[in-house]
């Protein structure tokens, strides 16, 4: 799901990415709670809700991109919690963090 959400974003076909990355969110939520000690399933349901961020982002949608950015933010953050010495983990997580504050300022500045 993720690849072809990948290939449709990068197509022009918002939708089509969203409705796959979410597809794809569904499978790692489902995963997660079969197995919440898996770190990679956790680090990928992360992954996905920044990738759906960005398409409601793409979309227009900021208000959704930031909620759906904080809902990936505490999953890195006990990761990074767990494993302070991860560099991927570390880097997700500043990563998600700078992208909630561009999304805020790109919203901010709508606002104004």
């Amino acid at each position: 799901h993720n690849k072809i959400g990948d290939m449709l974003a990068r197509q022009g076909d918002l939708q089509g990415a969203l409705d796959n990355f979410r597809a794809g969110m569904g499978i790692r939520k489902h995963l997660t709670k079969a197995d919440p000690t898996n770190t990679q399933w956790q680090r990928d349901l992360s992954v996905s809700h920044g990738q759906v961020g960005d398409v409601l982002a793409g979309q227009g949608d900021l208000d959704q991109a930031i909620a759906s950015y904080e809902r990936s933010r505490p999953i890195m953050e006990k990761l990074v919690a767990q494993w302070p010495d991860h560099p991927q983990f570390k880097s997700d997580l500043e990563i998600t963090k700078r992208r909630l504050e561009e999304l805020r300022a790109k919203r901010d500045a709508q606002d104004e």
